[in-house]
């Protein structure tokens, strides 16, 4: 059985695209400046987002999925 992408659980649609374009995942690696322009917002509340994504990911039992999928 195929598992749901957990992050798509635990991040909204604009956490994801924050993050992903902050590390260059799937995408070239952008600046918050950047980021910000497409969201219309500061590039504190780009870093302030990306932040608090990273955080609610690391405190979210999905990340054993995650472990799971390295260790296969």
């Amino acid at each position: 059985m195929i598992e749901e992408n957990p992050v798509n659980q635990i991040l909204d649609e604009r956490e994801q695209t924050i993050i992903n374009e902050s590390f260059g995942i799937g995408c070239n690696e952008m600046t918050h400046a950047e980021i910000g322009i497409q969201f219309g917002i500061t590039a504190d509340e780009v870093r302030r987002i990306r932040e608090e994504s990273v955080r609610k990911f690391r405190e979210s039992d999905k990340i054993n999925y995650i472990n799971r999928l390295r260790n296969q």
